[in-house]
């Protein structure tokens, strides 16, 4: 069972993460729930909030959550470019569901280029997504 938690609740985990009393999976854990993505987008200081293998919040709100992915594109530019140890960057997320691969195609080509550690640019996570009739 997903739970959830409001918003006070949220800043004040992100708080004891900043102070070293939780640690960041707890917070990242939170965002297979909707409700919390959502909550976190209004946020984006917990949305760069990381693992210590650089695993954001944002990696996976838009991992979990095909509009919270859009809602990234289009309002936290800036995180797009946020990158594991691995390489995957929040856009190589983003890009594994269609509308927020359209909207990267549309408003967001810097990020196109942009490489994981074994080279995968986030332009072939986006042409693996869509089909042809999607473009």
């Amino acid at each position: 069972m997903e739970v959830t938690v409001g918003e006070k609740q949220l800043l004040s985990l992100a708080s004891k993460i900043e102070k070293g009393e939780a640690k960041p999976e707890q917070l990242i854990k939170l965002m297979e729930n909707k409700n919390n993505a959502l909550t976190s987008i209004k946020h984006p200081e917990i949305l760069k909030i990381a693992t210590k293998n650089g695993y954001t919040v944002a990696h996976e709100a838009a991992h979990h959550h095909s509009d919270i992915a859009s809602e990234i594109v289009e309002k936290h530019p800036e995180l797009l470019t946020l990158k594991t140890k691995d390489g995957l960057s929040v856009a190589h997320k983003a890009a594994l569901h269609k509308p927020a691969a359209l909207e990267l195609l549309r408003k967001r080509p810097e990020v196109l280029k942009l490489t994981n550690k074994t080279g995968e640019t986030v332009a072939q996570v986006i042409a693996n997504t869509l089909d042809i009739e999607d473009i």
